[in-house]
């Protein structure tokens, strides 16, 4: 059971709560528990406590620190627009936030039931906007059906993971958790599919793995096997028997816009644009490889290349690189890039050395922080995951309360001096 707590605590466990309760649920949803998660941070930090830091975690508050701080020197260097800095400066906030979780942290019944409840709650508002508003593709609040599927999908996942903490509950306890965790996962997945995006499925192998390794035994190793091989069969079998519309047609639409691309440079459709935009990026990466281009110099060099007919006019109309990597190359250079990278390598590096922990609070929080950090890196290979309000604060909330939440309970079970079981 969760341990009963002060003013800090109760902040701290309604802010998680309400961050992924209303994520996908309500307009700017992301904002509120962010917001009262950071204030309750920031008091926090303000009472001066003896934070008792690992070498990891004051490496990874020192990455945190740096992806802003690089951000930053950047946009003062290129006299870029505000608006270019306003995701940057979220990763600075995660600190106190991380801190705060570490000593006070939010409790886990207050956690999963946020993720289940904002999951089933997206279901609602999929429903209203497929068969009420018409729209083909729900996007919820989160501004695009991209960003929106990806949560949903990362949503159910989380659900997944907290299922696994019920393996030592009571049978009368567990079962109303084991009911709501299941629609969770159900409903996140429902919103994925009807949000009909693509590149979120790409995350499913590499969180597949992070799960056996945390959850399954070397005796379970050929039944693993054999659910794994089940599930791929089932997912092709529904996917097979799907209409041929929504996301089974997108799917070999985009198959059909790469060979359009590799075979005829066409630019002209959703992927080609994509796969041009990439092109174009790494041939001007090298031009300006340490500290990147402006978004006013680069804008105008690919309007120039689109006026001399190097690229098509819809190239032009896209926003950004759809690729989170070249996006901070190309635009805040090596050191930008770098920043990103080790954050993602130290974050994720710190989450899968606890995979095989024996306490299972920990296997857990571990399991739930590596799948973020892994469906992320996976999720900006085709989008700017990180350059959008809900994209970056799902990731840098998830990252600190999953990271403090597991250092806290790794603190209270050293070894094997607790009991294994674990419970919401």
């Amino acid at each position: 059971m969760d341990r009963a707590g002060g003013p800090l605590e109760l902040m701290a466990s309604l802010g998680a709560f309400l961050f992924f309760c209303l994520m996908l649920a309500v307009p700017s949803g992301y904002s509120y528990g962010a917001a009262l998660l950071l204030l309750a941070g920031l008091l926090f930090c303000a009472q001066r406590p003896a934070l008792g830091l690992s070498r990891e975690d004051r490496m990874l508050a020192w990455l945190l620190l740096a992806n802003t701080l690089i951000a930053l020197a950047i946009f003062l260097l290129h006299g870029d627009e505000l608006k270019t800095i306003d995701q940057s400066s979220r990763y600075a906030m995660a600190i106190p936030i991380m801190w705060l979780a570490m000593q006070r942290p939010p409790r886990r019944s207050w956690i999963w039931a946020g993720v289940a409840l904002g999951a089933i709650a997206s279901v609602g508002i999929t429903l209203w906007q497929r068969h009420w508003e018409g729209i083909d593709r729900a996007t919820g609040f989160v501004t695009s059906a991209i960003p929106y599927g990806d949560i949903g999908l990362m949503m159910a996942i989380l659900c997944a993971a907290a299922l696994f903490s019920l393996s030592g509950a009571a049978r009368g306890r567990a079962w109303p958790w084991a009911c709501l965790l299941g629609l969770g996962v159900l409903a996140g997945l429902f919103s994925c599919v009807a949000s009909e995006t693509r590149g979120a499925w790409i995350a499913l192998p590499p969180v597949a793995v992070i799960f056996c390794v945390a959850f399954g035994r070397r005796r379970d190793l050929w039944r693993l096997l054999g659910a794994g091989v089940a599930g791929v069969a089932v997912l092709a079998a529904v996917f097979v028997m799907m209409p041929d519309q929504g996301l089974k047609a997108r799917s070999f639409e985009a198959v059909r816009e790469v060979q359009m691309y590799l075979h005829e440079r066409n630019s002209g459709t959703s992927v080609g644009a994509r796969l041009e935009m990439w092109r174009m990026a790494l041939e001007h990466i090298p031009k300006k490889p340490l500290l990147g281009w402006s978004y006013a110099q680069y804008e105008a060099q690919v309007k120039r290349e689109t006026v001399a007919n190097k690229a098509s006019p819809f190239v032009a109309t896209l926003a950004n690189t759809h690729n989170n990597y070249l996006e901070v190359w190309l635009h805040q250079g090596s050191f930008g890039l770098l920043a990103l990278l080790a954050l993602y390598w130290c974050a994720l590096r710190g989450f899968c050395r606890r995979l095989r922990h024996p306490d299972l609070n920990v296997r857990v929080l571990a399991v739930s922080g590596a799948s973020v950090m892994a469906s992320f890196f996976l999720f900006g290979l085709t989008q700017v995951i990180l350059g959008r309000n809900n994209g970056v604060l799902f990731f840098l909330v998830s990252l600190a309360v999953f990271w403090g939440c597991m250092r806290h309970e790794e603190g209270l079970a050293p070894g094997l001096a607790r009991p294994t079981q674990a419970s919401p």
